[in-house]
């Protein structure tokens, strides 16, 4: 088994193109992915593509993995040409309906209790559930093989990778959201 030396969620990249629901209560109902799986009976959401963030902005840049949130992964159907043997490790692809392009959304269902909560910094609600986490401290061993995962401790868990992931998005060569270092054992 490899441990994960480096752990790594998804940023925002303001110059490319974000896929955003034309409904927005799309976001709390279609969108809420928490881990299990979507696809019986998954209705495609009905999308567009960000093009400008206000009339005076200028273009976004094309994007394969545009922004959609922090929680699942947009993709182009180049994208999933290239990640989804990858991705369907994880997870699974769903349709989403988008005039300009054809787009599919990531859910991932691979949910890992690997976050050591006494180590990392959090914010509770009073309840004493986990509103944010400032600082990620996660178990090498709990998370073993995994390349990819979500943790039970929030309700819309950001999308944990490892380097491998990244490594295959930059090597591919596609363009979009970034992904950022949040744990490394190094």
């Amino acid at each position: 088994m490899m441990s994960p030396a480096r752990i790594y969620e998804q940023g925002v990249a303001a110059e490319y193109q974000w896929a955003l629901p034309v409904d927005s209560s799309d976001f709390q109902c279609s969108l809420l992915f928490d881990g299990s799986s979507k696809a019986e009976g998954w209705v495609p959401v009905r999308m567009y593509l960000l093009e400008r963030h206000s009339a005076r902005a200028k273009r976004l840049k094309r994007a394969d993995l545009p922004w959609s949130g922090h929680d699942s992964i947009a993709l182009s159907s180049h994208a999933v040409d290239v990640l989804g043997p990858f991705l369907l490790r994880y997870g699974e692809l769903l349709p989403l309906s988008c005039e300009s392009e054809e787009l599919w959304v990531f859910n991932i269902t691979n949910v890992v209790d690997a976050l050591i909560e006494e180590a990392s910094d959090l914010e509770r609600f009073s309840t004493g559930r986990i509103m944010m986490i400032n600082r990620h401290v996660f178990d090498p061993v709990a998370i073993g093989d995994s390349e990819m995962f979500r943790i039970p401790q929030l309700l819309r868990s950001p999308i944990f990778v490892t380097q491998s992931f990244v490594d295959l998005v930059d090597t591919t060569g596609l363009k979009g959201t970034p992904f950022g270092l949040v744990w490394g054992l190094d």
